[in-house]
């Protein structure tokens, strides 16, 4: 398909996720920054998936007091069909319907009626055939990553595809400390290049973010004279591997 037109001026915006605003993750919180950066301009809705309540609130924990929310109150970990999605975003005259979250209750018996954007978190290198499946109701898809626009692109070549990745939000203050300051007080010596590997592995006992196979990785990516130090923090705790004493 060719450039997406969205209309002139303020529109009805629908965020939609099967998580609450005030849940733990991150897609509960990149939806909550996109929400107050549009409300700015635009009419703006949640819309909680699995929350009970279908009345739209207002003054809702975790967002802006002009942005409201809803929810489907569609079954817990049961299929969810776009058609019931659409009656949804028909009753209340969304104009854009733009999605944060996994795409495997997702079950297509029409396309979305307002324009539709997919903000997709991939996480394989070929579409599970759920993904694939839901994506087909979309008209564009944003990935998070430039590599993962051309993977995404290949194998869905009818859609509009671009990446967008998501937000990082400046606690402020970095900018102005110097480099040299902050190496000193992390103990990276000068002449280290310093790799970040940031995630939240909450379910840890299946090891779903593979840090092992992260720090593998960032191993044999060295090469034969590596002299660099990477630092993984991670929720509860934190893990430093200097590749100077050799990975098991």
């Amino acid at each position: 398909m060719g450039s997406i037109r969205l209309p002139a001026g303020s529109f009805r915006v629908c965020l939609g996720s099967f998580t609450q605003p005030w849940s733990f993750g991150p897609y509960a919180r990149q939806l909550t920054v996109l929400a107050g950066q549009l409300a700015k301009k635009h009419v703006v809705m949640w819309l909680a998936l699995g929350y009970h309540d279908t009345e739209v609130r207002i003054k809702v924990p975790g967002l802006p007091e002009n942005v409201g929310m809803l929810g489907g109150d569609f079954p817990r970990n049961q299929g969810v069909y776009v058609s019931s999605i659409n009656a949804l975003l028909v009753k209340h005259k969304m104009d854009v319907f733009i999605s944060l979250m996994d795409l495997n209750r997702v079950f297509v018996d029409e396309m979305f009626s307002p324009l539709s954007i997919s903000w997709f978190p991939n996480h394989f290198v070929s579409l599970d055939l759920h993904s694939r499946h839901a994506l087909t109701a979309y008209d564009a898809v944003a990935v998070l990553g430039p590599s993962d626009a051309t993977r995404v692109k290949e194998q869905l070549p009818h859609k509009h595809v671009m990446h967008i990745p998501h937000v990082i939000e400046d606690p402020g203050g970095l900018g102005e400390t110097p480099r040299s300051v902050l190496r000193q007080k992390y103990g990276v010596p000068a002449g280290k290049f310093l790799a970040l590997v940031n995630f939240a592995n909450y379910d840890a006992e299946k090891n779903r973010k593979s840090i092992d196979l992260s720090l593998l990785a960032w191993k044999g990516g060295l090469g034969p004279t590596p002299s660099a130090r990477s630092r993984s923090p991670e929720i509860g705790s934190r893990t430093r591997v200097d590749p100077d004493h050799p990975l098991p």
